[in-house]
């Protein structure tokens, strides 16, 4: 990048090239010409890129290794992914360092669409462009600029030259489709995959949807999607069980001739929070029950019940254990019976820090309840940020209650979702959590664990914990 880059100057971002494409140009100091360098946020594909009047493009990789592709009627075959190309040779009449802040995007197009677009301060109806469509201004007098993009165009941009290249434009030819949502139902007992995805596109599209789950292939469907409309289409997850509380990884892939593939990686789980006034109404689990040896030797049970609102995370959960004690206060409450809570406002980010994401951390965040001398405390043991949501006594922060009615301790919780870093929850939201119900029974040889998922008690990792699903 510094070997690239040092010496120019920095012209203009160029949005018009696909929602998965960055595009930025340079000019050499030196010799005054344009250069770009692309990529693409997540996949690997390749687009047709305007170079202009010159014969080849130089490109340089992200390892410095050059090659050179050859330029057809003004076009270029460019391969893109993750990792930046340096691209040196683009016309200087088109990407012109001088003219960068003038060339707006004249108007947007599907492929097989025909679109009509007004044109301004033209002193003459002279134009040329380079680009997968036919362009004529109207002979009637007045400045439009017809546009016939063929159905089998690419995803991409023309740039149009006006007036012997004295004004220029830019024509986006636009990504039909959008998959809009993915979420898990049950249809008839069993549970599917429901993808939502819209063709906003002026044709039919000959669609292969793949869908496998954990690395292995449980559906191929070949779906024509009609024009300018929205389909929802059920995908089989396998032998994936609906009262498995475990998360599982689900890959689509959504391909259509002459567009880039579509893919979509997400983590998901049965196990749901319900809207608080709704819980019992829904087809996907909202509570879940586990066991193990208690430090007595006896088996202890916990099950915990979720809902939700746009204010709260409710979290219930009730502990059969034989023998209940707890004396310690406030930050060594975890030492003994209480409840721990680890929270994950974004399990479907692999890495903490994911400004590609649009956001630039997970939030990790965990919680002890517990009773003690007959009151209920609540204390914050870790944080994403110590100034946004410090550790310590945050009782007065969240709405609880733990109370003990013969062998069953309920920790009943309501916690503001800007407790846990979120602002503004919706349905479908995925939120990671782990549950630990920590056990003394008063013996010595420290405590015995319950944990539902992981990464608290054993050391603290998010990607053990699980996933609870904000149901609609």
């Amino acid at each position: 990048c510094v070997n690239e880059l040092e010496g120019t100057t920095p012209i203009a971002q160029l949005p018009y090239f696909g929602s998965d494409v960055w595009c930025y140009t340079f000019e050499d100091n030196a010799t005054g010409e344009p250069m770009a360098v692309l990529w693409s946020v997540n996949n690997e594909h390749q687009i047709q890129f305007p170079a202009g009047d010159t014969e080849s493009l130089k490109i340089t990789n992200i390892m410095g290794h050059k090659s050179e592709t050859a330029v057809e009627d003004g076009l270029a075959t460019l391969n893109i992914s993750p990792s930046p190309i340096y691209v040196r040779g683009i016309s200087s009449t088109i990407y012109n360092p001088e003219n960068a802040p003038e060339q707006p995007i004249l108007g947007e197009a599907y492929p097989g669409e025909e679109v009509s677009i007004q044109l301004e301060n033209l002193s003459s109806r002279e134009f040329a462009y380079f680009g997968d469509a036919q362009m004529e201004i109207s002979s009637q007098g007045t400045n439009i600029l017809t546009v016939s993009v063929p159905e089998n165009a690419a995803v991409g941009a023309i740039p149009v030259l006006f007036d012997g290249e004295s004004q220029m434009g830019w024509i986006t030819i636009r990504e039909p489709l959008k998959a809009s949502a993915v979420h898990l139902e049950v249809v008839n007992g069993e549970p599917v995959l429901n993808l939502e995805i819209e063709n906003l596109g002026a044709i039919d599209l000959e669609s292969k949807i793949e869908l496998s789950i954990n690395g292995t292939r449980t559906d191929k469907q070949a779906v024509n999607l009609p024009k300018r409309s929205a389909s929802e289409i059920q995908l089989s997850v396998g032998d994936q069980k609906i009262d498995s509380p475990l998360p599982f990884l689900a890959q689509l892939s959504i391909s259509v001739p002459n567009l880039s593939e579509i893919q979509i990686e997400k983590k998901l789980s049965f196990l749901s929070a319900y809207p608080r006034e709704e819980s019992g109404s829904k087809s996907l689990p909202h509570s879940v029950t586990w066991s193990g040896p208690g430090q007595s030797g006896e088996t202890d049970q916990a099950t915990a019940y979720f809902a939700w609102d746009e204010n709260y995370l409710y979290l219930t959960v009730d502990v059969e254990d034989d023998i209940f004690h707890q004396t310690r206060p406030n930050g060594s409450l975890w030492k003994m019976d209480s409840l721990q809570v680890a929270f994950d406002t974004h399990p479907e980010l692999r890495e903490i820090y994911d400004p590609l994401a649009g956001i630039f951390t997970k939030k990790i965040s965990e919680l002890t309840v517990g009773l003690s001398d007959d009151q209920t405390q609540v204390w914050r043991d870790r944080t994403f940020n110590q100034d946004i949501l410090p550790v310590g006594d945050i009782t007065d922060k969240i709405r609880s209650e733990v109370s003990r009615d013969s062998a069953v301790t309920r920790y009943k919780l309501a916690i503001p979702w800007e407790q846990i870093g979120l602002e503004d929850p919706s349905a479908d939201k995925p939120i990671g959590i782990s549950i630990l119900i920590n056990d003394s029974d008063n013996k010595p040889g420290g405590r015995a664990g319950l944990e539902l998922f992981g990464g608290i008690m054993r050391g603290k990792d998010f990607n053990q914990y699980g996933i609870i699903t904000l149901a609609d």
